[in-house]
């Protein structure tokens, strides 16, 4: 499996982030519409500075994905309980060439981090055994 980092979609700006107005709208939305990732705001997505993903290594479609800010702190990680991902909910393919790689170890070591954290500071229940 290719494990890659990219900076790709951190490049949230009050500009991109939405109104009052529209985050009224998308508040009504999310009450009719399950969210893909319900435990994860758009403030915790404004926050990621890159990315480390796990690739299939047939079609380099994430598996997996870990968001980091920018002290290097995971924010967001994917797919995990009912949140379904950033990245892993989409239908991008990457080109690992195009990317920095990361070692599976060190994927694996801040994934099992990143899930820990994640799951104590949101007080999320999962069946996910890291």
């Amino acid at each position: 499996m290719p494990f890659i980092e990219t900076q790709l979609a951190t490049d949230w700006t009050p500009a991109t982030v939405p109104s009052k107005w529209a985050r009224l709208v998308e508040r009504f939305l999310a009450r009719l519409l399950p969210a893909g990732s319900p435990d994860f705001s758009a403030r915790d997505y404004e926050r990621v500075q890159r990315w480390w993903i796990e690739l299939d290594p047939k079609h380099h479609r994430p598996e997996r994905e870990i968001g980091l800010d920018d002290q290097g702190q995971p924010v967001v990680v994917g797919p995990l309980g009912d949140n379904l991902g950033f990245w892993t909910d989409s239908d991008m393919q990457f080109d690992p060439a195009a990317h920095d790689r990361i070692s599976k170890n060190d994927f694996e070591t801040m994934w099992t981090q990143a899930v820990q954290q994640i799951v104590r500071d949101k007080g999320l229940v999962t069946k996910d055994p890291s």
